[in-house]
C-alpha cells in the first residue's frame, strides 16, 4: 500500500527526532520508497515547514538544529463569548460545535472564525 504525502512526513519526524534515519538510501528502504522522494520531502520540510533540518555523519542520521516538531494537523479553539468581544475588526462568523451558522452569543462554546 502506497504511502501518503503526509504519513511519510510524520516518519520522517519521528525518526528525525529519534535520530534515527540513516542517511538518505537508509531512509529510503526503511520508508519502502525511492531516494528522491526522501529528498523531496525533506526539501519540503525545510522550505514549507521551516525545520532546521540536518544531516550529521556522526549519529548517521538527519537531526533537528533545535529541539522540535512538525504537527499536521488542524487546530481549533473554543472561544467563549467573553473571549470573542476582545477581538476587533473583521466579520464574526459563529459556528456551534455541530458547525451550523449560530446567530446569537447565548452559548460560551462556539468556534470563532475571523474573516
Amino acid at each position: 500500500m502506497k504511502k501518503s504525502e503526509k504519513e511519510l512526513i510524520e516518519r520522517i519526524d519521528q525518526l528525525i527526532r529519534l535520530k534515527n534515519t540513516g542517511n538518505a538510501n537508509e531512509l529510503a528502504n526503511k520508508l519502502d520508497v525511492c531516494e528522491r522522494t526522501i529528498f523531496n520531502i525533506l526539501k519540503r520540510i525545510r522550505e514549507e515547514y521551516k525545520a532546521p533540518v540536518s544531516y550529521n555523519e556522526y549519529k548517521n542520521s538527519y537531526v533537528y538544529d533545535v529541539n522540535g516538531r512538525i504537527v499536521l494537523e488542524f487546530q481549533s479553539k473554543i472561544l467563549k463569548t467573553s473571549d470573542m468581544d476582545k477581538i476587533k475588526g473583521g466579520k464574526f462568523i459563529l459556528l456551534e460545535k455541530n458547525y451550523s451558522l449560530q446567530n446569537s452569543c447565548s452559548s460560551t462554546n462556539y468556534f470563532c472564525c475571523v474573516k
